[in-house]
């Protein structure tokens, strides 16, 4: 490294953009319905993976279909929240516990 080259900032290593989620994401065996009512008062179902489920805070983050994109959800407004919290709380014991 020369004394002209201590201002330069190195350049980062080229890493190619990640492909898009497409629409063919499965959930098989960890299926589990949510349901949850948005801000507008709107009654939505979402169908995700129980086993890509985690707590954050008062939300829970879920893989749903069909791109399988990570959606949290506030834990007051699902209407099924036993259900859904207790599958997220047994996922992570089960997840750290490997």
């Amino acid at each position: 490294m020369g004394i002209f080259d201590w201002g330069k900032k190195k350049q980062p290593n080229y890493q190619p953009p990640k492909a898009p989620l497409s629409g063919n994401y499965r959930v098989g065996l960890g299926a589990i319905e949510i349901r949850y009512q948005n801000f507008a008062g709107e009654h939505k179902t979402f169908t995700g993976d129980y086993r890509s489920a985690y707590l954050s805070g008062h939300h829970v983050v879920i893989r749903v279909i069909p791109t399988g994109k990570r959606i949290s959800l506030n834990l007051e407004r699902i209407e099924n929240r036993d259900e859904a919290a207790g599958r997220a709380r047994a996922c992570n014991r089960e997840c750290r516990s490997k």
